[in-house]
């Protein structure tokens, strides 16, 4: 796979068809854990369904979140264990609002820092599942994943660039190419732009990162290499 295709691979693209494709995947769940069990009389089967978003459905037609709640209640009552995880929103209200049960509905950061967490916990927690432990969250569970949100309960839902989906990928893919060299994390004195010339544009891209900008002063001439420029007010002295 070449940095392009991985580029390529984890770009948004502002699509969100959440409705349209949890309600087909929770039938073909649904579907699956019947033939299993019809299959296997004597052995327990489990069956797990988690949904993680960083967006609001914005191209699933005419299905609704009513569509997607009427889904989600008749595979919890078939036993199916139902996990919601989401960025950039309230995922506990919204979860509740989809069909989800609070306890198992998680708000995730979207931060490059901390998006990671966030879809370890829900990863966990599909493991709990099919283990047999109680899958719910726990407050230190939450408090990890999405740490702003966690503190101020009060504040509109969380916004921010960052997909969670993305911004892991890219850098699992990135990983790969040793190459590259990882982007540090950011802190709230950082330039929003900040510059990394060790690092290619397209990786910087991958992580939501735009390429640093050439600035060049109108004042000051272009000089080619090698050559020292003293310059006061409006002269410039070789």
């Amino acid at each position: 796979m070449s940095q392009t295709e991985a580029d390529e691979i984890v770009r948004p693209q502002n699509m969100t068809r959440l409705f349209a494709t949890a309600i087909e995947e929770i039938a073909k769940l649904r579907r699956s854990v019947k033939e299993a069990k019809a299959a296997n009389p004597n052995e327990k089967v489990v069956g797990v369904f988690e949904l993680h978003t960083d967006g609001m459905d914005n191209q699933s037609g005419a299905l609704t979140s009513r569509d997607l709640n009427a889904a989600v209640t008749a595979a919890r009552n078939e036993g199916i264990t139902c996990i919601f995880a989401g960025a950039n929103q309230d995922a506990v209200t919204v979860g509740e609002q989809y069909g989800f049960d609070r306890d198992l509905s998680l708000t995730t950061d979207s931060t490059p820092q901390n998006a990671s967490m966030g879809l370890r916990m829900a990863s966990q927690a599909v493991e709990r599942a099919v283990s047999g432990a109680p899958p719910q969250f726990t407050q230190a569970m939450r408090q990890s994943s999405a740490p702003a949100y966690t503190r101020s309960r009060s504040q509109s839902p969380l916004q921010g660039p960052h997909s969670p989906s993305s911004t892991a990928a890219a850098t699992a893919l990135l990983a790969l190419a040793p190459s590259v060299t990882p982007v540090p994390a950011l802190n709230l004195r950082q330039s929003a732009i900040p510059p990394y010339p060790h690092i290619p544009p397209a990786a910087l891209l991958a992580l939501g990162h735009a390429p640093a900008p050439v600035r060049r002063s109108l004042r000051t001439p272009a000089v080619p290499p090698g050559r020292l420029v003293r310059q006061t007010n409006n002269q410039s002295f070789v």
